[in-house]
């Protein structure tokens, strides 16, 4: 009687899905352009707008969210069709039959197809952004000052993980690409209005709101991939591959 292969353990699941999801990135030329798109193109566009020297402080934080916060859109697409897209191409099926825990699949494919590659190119845009607004010698973010543009870029890197988490719990469950894609605007602009606002906010309340909004974030975050762990069905999703 043949033994039943060993589960692997989450985190060398994780990683193993993890680096199967980058693979799939660097050889999918629309996702590697919407990165490039939002990562370099986007922040120089809106850097060009944000060095008049009547901006207020308000507006320069606003810009700078939203070039930290739209590679992120690119990132909630790739985590709504996670799942579904595999399933439409039939290679879903052979990931669900490893020995892989139902925590490496959802860790992995956050991390690797969505999360990381949002992370790099926000994390570009702002360098660039940065970079084109002090060579263009108005450097208005300096009256802004340090700890303002520390608390909004802590603030917009987690609101970003936290749209993917809601973009990979509601694409495991999605029937279609196409159905799963029409959620992204009811996912995308709520948080790009919320994260504008709180750029305002963060700037009169300091530290303490700053604070609370990213424990609130941290907290959605778990709520979502604990719950998304438990509606996630495996065997529905194997059998609906087939």
């Amino acid at each position: 009687m043949r033994d039943e292969p060993r589960p692997l353990p989450p985190l060398p699941g994780t990683w193993v899905v993890m680096r199967r999801e980058l693979r799939a990135l660097f050889q999918d030329r629309r996702s590697l352009s919407m990165m490039a798109i939002f990562g370099v193109v986007f922040p120089i566009i809106l850097a060009a707008g944000a060095t008049g020297a009547k901006n207020s402080e308000g507006y320069i934080v606003g810009i700078m969210t939203e070039v930290l916060l739209f590679p992120y859109i690119a990132g909630l697409q790739a985590a709504l069709t996670a799942f579904v897209g595999e399933r439409e191409h039939g290679t879903l099926g052979p990931l669900l039959a490893t020995p892989l825990s139902n925590v490496s699949i959802f860790a992995g494919k956050l991390l690797g197809a969505a999360y990381i590659p949002s992370f790099a190119a926000s994390g570009l845009g702002l360098g660039i952004f940065l970079a084109f607004i002090e060579g263009r010698g108005s450097g208005p973010l300096r009256d802004v000052g340090g700890t303002p543009l520390a608390q909004m870029t802590a603030i917009s890197i987690v609101a970003g993980f936290a749209m993917i988490v809601l973009g990979l719990l509601v694409g495991s469950k999605a029937k279609s690409v196409r159905g799963a894609q029409g959620v992204s605007t009811v996912v995308v602009l709520p948080v790009i209005v919320g994260v504008q606002l709180l750029a305002t906010t963060v700037l009169r309340r300091g530290l303490g709101f700053s604070a609370a909004i990213l424990g609130a974030l941290f907290v959605a975050i778990v709520v979502g991939l604990v719950f998304s762990a438990r509606i996630w069905n495996r065997e529905e999703a194997l059998v609906s591959t087939g």
